[in-house]
């Protein structure tokens, strides 16, 4: 992963809270819990990076996935779609 997608682990640690404790705070702003904010971050850090690769497997990387197959996963699992339907839709 990326140095620009951070784990809950560290935010607790760089905020100096626990991670029980960051984690009711988020979910009682947001309604979600902060892993889900994470996914859709680097969600968002792809859709953004958009143009920048020649490759999927560099464009998952760059976004803070593990591997291409981890994005497709992860795109459908919080969009119900494939990245190339996202990245067809202009964002």
């Amino acid at each position: 992963m990326d140095a620009g997608a951070p784990s809950v682990a560290a935010l607790s640690r760089e905020l100096g809270c626990s991670r029980g404790y960051l984690h009711r705070a988020v979910r009682a702003a947001t309604g979600q819990p902060p892993s889900m904010l994470l996914r859709v971050a680097r969600l968002y850090r792809l859709l953004g990076a958009e143009g920048t690769s020649r490759s999927w497997a560099e464009r998952a990387d760059r976004a803070g996935y593990a591997d291409h197959a981890h994005l497709c996963h992860e795109a459908r699992a919080l969009t119900g779609r494939t990245p190339t339907e996202l990245l067809g839709r202009g964002w």
